[in-house]
Formats: C-alpha cells, sequence, structure tokens
C-alpha cells in the first residue's frame, strides 16, 4: 500500500512538474509576440501561405530556392481559423514549439532508458531556456515545425528499429518513413538528420532494420525525386549548387560561431568563454551515453556531429536556423551527464547516492544557469523588425511629388503586407537579385529620379548583399541633399538648379 501510494503521489509530482513547465515555456514564447513586425522571411511566409491551396503548390514549383509545401501548406489551414496577423502566424510556431517539448520528455525517456520523472523533465526544462530556440520558435517560419519531426523520427527509431535485431513491423516502417516524407518535405535541411539512422543500424549491425530502413524510404526518396522534375525552380536552384560543393574543412572559429548563434541566436553575441562551458558539458554527456548505452550514445553522437559536417559540404555555408534541430539532442546530452552520478552510485551506500542526487541537481542547475543567463530576456524581447511602423512615418509625412526607393532586394514582399495605402510611387534597385547591382544601369534611374520627384524617401535593406560598394548612397550624397537620416529610412532632396535665387549670407569667417 505504501508503494502504491508513493507511486502515485510522485506520478502527480511529475505531472504537476510538467504542467508548470509547459506554462512557463507557454509565457516565456508568448510574451510580446506580436512586439515587432513582421521579420522580410516572415512576410515571405504570408507571401506563400494567403494563396489558394494548389496555387501554393505552383508557386513553389516555379520558385528558385524555396522550400518544400508541407509548412505552407498546414500554415495556410491555420490562418483561415485565425487570420494572418503577426500573432495569429508565429502562434503556429509556438505551438509547434510546445508539441516539441512534449515529445522531448517522450525522448528523454526512451534514450536515458528511465520512467517518467525529474530527469526525462530535464531536457525539456534546457530547451525552454535556450535563447536559440526561443527566437526560433516566435518565428513565423518552418523550423520549429521541423523539430516536432525531427524529434518523432528519433522517437519512433530509438522505439522501433534500434532495439531490433529482426525485421521490423509493418507499423514501424510506415511510421517512420511517413515522418520522413513530411520532415523532406518541410525544409530540406531535414534530410541531413535522417541520414544518420542508416549509418547507426550499420554501426550497430541491425542488418535487417537497415534493409528495412533502405528498402522503405524508397518511397521519399521516389517522391523528392518527383517533386524534383516537377519543380522548375528546384532544379534551378539545385543545378547553381552542384558545381560548387565545397571540399575544404571550416575553421575551428566558423564552427564555433555556427555552433554559438545555433544555441543563443544570432541576435547575440557569441560568448566564447559560456560556449566552451557547455561544449565541455555536452561532450561529457556524450561520453557517458556512450559509456552506458553504447548504441543511443553511438546515435546521439552522430546526431550532433554529422549534420553540421554535412552541412559545410554544401556550397553556402550552413545557416543557424536550419540546424536548430540539433538543440534537443544537446539537450538530452546534458540529461546524460546530470544522470551520470546516480547511475555511478547505484550500488553505493545511501550517503553516497545522496551525494549522487546533490551532483545531479547541481550539473542541472548549471546547465539551466549557463543557458537561461545567455541572453534569454534579450531575444524574447528583440525588436526584429520595425518595417511597418517605418511605413506608416513615411505615409505621416509624405506629400504630393515624393517617390519611394527600395534600395536593396525584395522589399515589395514586405511592403505588400503592410502597404498603409496612399503611398508615393515606388522604385526598386536593384529590380532584382542577385546578382549584385549594376552601377551602369543604377545611375540612369537614380539621374530620372531626383529631377522628376520633389523628394525622395530611401528604404534601405540588406545593402551590403546587393550592393556592396554602397553605389547608391555614395551617389545621392553627391547628387542630393540627405535631409532626413535613420537606420530604417532616409530623405533627399534634388539639388537646386544653377539659376535659383539666392543672396550673400553676409556672414564674415574667420578672425573677426
Amino acid at each position: 500500500m505504501e508503494t502504491t501510494a508513493h507511486n502515485q503521489r510522485r506520478k502527480s509530482l511529475v505531472l504537476l512538474a510538467w504542467c508548470l513547465l509547459f506554462l512557463l515555456a507557454w509565457s516565456l514564447w508568448l510574451w510580446q509576440l506580436d512586439f515587432s513586425d513582421l521579420t522580410f522571411d516572415e512576410t515571405a511566409t504570408y507571401s506563400v501561405a494567403h494563396r489558394p491551396f494548389l496555387e501554393i503548390l505552383s508557386y513553389l514549383r516555379e520558385a528558385v530556392r524555396e522550400h518544400p509545401p508541407v509548412y505552407y501548406l498546414l500554415l495556410h489551414a491555420w490562418t483561415l481559423a485565425a487570420g494572418t496577423g503577426e500573432f495569429s502566424m508565429r502562434f503556429f510556431s509556438v505551438g509547434a514549439g510546445m508539441v516539441g517539448l512534449a515529445l522531448t520528455g517522450r525522448l528523454a525517456r526512451l534514450a536515458l532508458n528511465r520512467p517518467a520523472g525529474a530527469l526525462t523533465l530535464l531536457p525539456a526544462l534546457l530547451l525552454v531556456t535556450v535563447p536559440g530556440l526561443a527566437y526560433y520558435v516566435r518565428s513565423a517560419r518552418m523550423y520549429s515545425l521541423g523539430v516536432v519531426w525531427t524529434l518523432l523520427s528519433a522517437i519512433l527509431f530509438l522505439r522501433d528499429w534500434l532495439p531490433a535485431k529482426e525485421w521490423p513491423r509493418r507499423v514501424a516502417i510506415a511510421g517512420l518513413v511517413t515522418v520522413h516524407f513530411l520532415a523532406l518535405f518541410t525544409h530540406y535541411y531535414l534530410l541531413l538528420f535522417i541520414l544518420v539512422q542508416p549509418l547507426v543500424l550499420l554501426i550497430a549491425r541491425r542488418w535487417q532494420p537497415f534493409l528495412a530502413w533502405c528498402g522503405g524510404h524508397i518511397i521519399p526518396a521516389l517522391a523528392g525525386l518527383a517533386w524534383l522534375w516537377l519543380s522548375p525552380g528546384l532544379r534551378m536552384t539545385a543545378g547553381s549548387l552542384i558545381p560548387h560543393f565545397a571540399l575544404d574543412a571550416p575553421g575551428s572559429l566558423q564552427v564555433l560561431r555556427l555552433l554559438g548563434n545555433i544555441l543563443f541566436s544570432p541576435v547575440q553575441g557569441v560568448s566564447f568563454s559560456l560556449l566552451y562551458q557547455l561544449l565541455a558539458l555536452i561532450g561529457g554527456g556524450l561520453l557517458f551515453a556512450l559509456y552506458h548505452r553504447r548504441e543511443v550514445g553511438v546515435w546521439l553522437t552522430l546526431t550532433l556531429v554529422l549534420p553540421p559536417a554535412l552541412a559545410y559540404v554544401l556550397p553556402h555555408p550552413p545557416q543557424p536556423r536550419f540546424l536548430i534541430f540539433l538543440i534537443p539532442p544537446a539537450a538530452l546530452a546534458l540529461a546524460f551527464l546530470c544522470m551520470a552520478p546516480l547511475r555511478l552510485a547505484k550500488h553505493h551506500r545511501d550517503d553516497d547516492r545522496w551525494l549522487a542526487r546533490c551532483a545531479s541537481f547541481g550539473l542541472a542547475l548549471l546547465g539551466v544557469g549557463l543557458l537561461a543567463t545567455s541572453g534569454l530576456y534579450d531575444v524574447i524581447s528583440y525588436e526584429r523588425s520595425n518595417y511597418g511602423r517605418v511605413l506608416e512615418t513615411i505615409q505621416a509625412h509624405a506629400r504630393p511629388g515624393d517617390a519611394m526607393l527600395f534600395y536593396g532586394p525584395w522589399q515589395r514582399v514586405q511592403f505588400k503586407y503592410y502597404d498603409p495605402g496612399d503611398m508615393p510611387p515606388r522604385t526598386s534597385l536593384p529590380r532584382r537579385a542577385p546578382p549584385h547591382l549594376d552601377p551602369d544601369e543604377a545611375e540612369p534611374v537614380l539621374e530620372s529620379l531626383m529631377p522628376k520627384y520633389d523628394r525622395l524617401w530611401v528604404l534601405p535593406a540588406a545593402v551590403d548583399d546587393v550592393d556592396p560598394a554602397h553605389f547608391v548612397e555614395g551617389w545621392l550624397r553627391a547628387h542630393a541633399h540627405r535631409v532626413w537620416s535613420t537606420p530604417y529610412f532616409s530623405l533627399y532632396l534634388p539639388p537646386l538648379p544653377s539659376d535659383a535665387p539666392s543672396r550673400p549670407a553676409q556672414v564674415t569667417f574667420g578672425d573677426a
């Protein structure tokens, strides 16, 4: 009876802890969710997802450097019910992040081979405190949905595939293949996570599961090839990337910056001393995982090492947002480290086990503290964009005879979302990007704008990417008068004509 009552009380405490954790995550991730305007990438999400269902597929087939359709189709269904405001679009990603927290607890139970308790709760608690995850889970993009697919994949793999020495059940094959199909058609980078699994099966000598894995994944592979064949834009993207695969190893500083931006978000400067401490803790957790549960440790180690290594083979340097699926495995490695004292003291005296519990608690507190103090508040209070407010400012001060110059690529996507109406006529330089702005093409456009309009509002965006020499800015400074300058826009007046009336200032300069 006492044991039954103790177990029931323990389950109630674990359930209460999970409820408090969900409440904490919900509060943090929803706090001031619509404080910032949508970024360019987020308005690009709206630009795709607000279209009719079939038009989304048609657009993605033709578009160059676009993502696959699963996220956009799901968001389209969501926005039909919830609208397309900043809060509702980002809320979908936060919801996916909450699902990811629950899945992290299930993954921890499988990986640590422990019943529900404090240790299986720890990886989810660590996720809530990671600034990088808080940044991306609050973005109207597909990154948190990608985390959900990778967690589901890991759960199915550790439950049905890695322990199996015979052929997996048909339902196990169908489940994993379906999740990988959804993952591949959510973001192409998730393929890097998927490719770890057959390698782990080979290392573990799971020959029949390996053959079943390869055979089952013929279906998503054929689906991917069919999508490639049907998509001219994707073929153009692939054709531009294949000749430029990188074979040179990245520098250590480059890798550290990538890992720092994944953990701390790109809006925080990378604290290398803090990063070294976290990497040391994660490394210790991987070593204990390899010692305590060798096959799970091999999977966990390769999951954290292989995807970023493969990402550096691609022609473009890997972006942190494409690799945030590495954060839950890193949290799981920290949980392994916290379990180490308990496991090592399992057959020791009660006093030693009490010390082991204190050591585990101290390691958990250290991991949570290092992450929570690395800029979590700064990330959730960071203003990503104020584009809508900039347009409202211009609208309030615009006059007849004004014009607008979009200086930088693709601003029309953001403008379409935030257009307040009654705005001056608009011109873009460069008209398309890439390639870089051509001064010979830009100069005639600028020469035609200045005499035609009374004032010119200039809105810069990603200027370093398309006009690294800042030709347009230099031309305007030489041929016009800048009368209002902010980091987000500038206002220029054309030069006075040579026959404009003037009078002497009657001011003497120098010694009186």
